[in-house]
């Protein structure tokens, strides 16, 4: 299977603790929910900050019905650790949310086959930290089900990760 997203490069420290996929039923979202996304995701961006233009972008096909599911983005609240996306599964000319997840959108896997998988991604913290997160649809949406730190050593190629933890609760 060809993703469209793919992790990048230099040696790092894999986990000693494997994904294992979910078993829970992945219940199909409401379809009667289904939103004009530009408006509905720059509402939901507003509630972060400003909203200067938001940019809808294919991605991957979450519930696996062969269409390409909308990820929008404000590019102004994007930074050099990722961006916050607002995901929306497509439907036609509206599309259905299932979550808010912040990512480097090129780096964001899915750890399992089948519809509405585990995502597995990262995002950047300064120069020499990253955040590899996991998130899970529950249902209703996707949501943070555990986060881990990892270290770049000051040879620019060693990673050390820490243990697997339930998220930090935002500040």
């Amino acid at each position: 299977m060809c993703l469209l997203l793919a992790g990048g490069g230099g040696n790092q420290a894999s986990s000693s603790r494997a994904a294992a996929p979910s078993t829970r039923a992945r219940a199909q979202p409401n379809a009667a929910r289904c939103v004009d996304v530009t408006p509905d995701a720059t509402r939901r961006l507003a509630q972060s900050g400003e909203v200067q233009r938001v940019d809808k972008t294919d991605g991957l096909d979450l519930d696996r019905d062969g269409t390409p599911d909308w990820w929008l983005r404000d590019d102004s609240q994007c930074g050099t650790g990722g961006c916050l996306y607002e995901v929306y599964l497509a439907r036609g000319a509206c599309g259905v949310w299932v979550g808010e997840l912040d990512y480097f959108h090129d780096r964001l896997v899915p750890e399992a086959d089948g519809a509405f998988p585990p995502l597995r991604g990262e995002w950047r913290d300064g120069c020499c930290t990253r955040i590899d997160a996991r998130d899970e649809y529950d249902g209703a949406a996707y949501t943070r089900t555990d986060e881990r730190e990892c270290q770049l050593e000051e040879d620019g190629d060693t990673l050390h990760c820490g243990s697997w933890h339930a998220p930090s609760p935002l500040e």
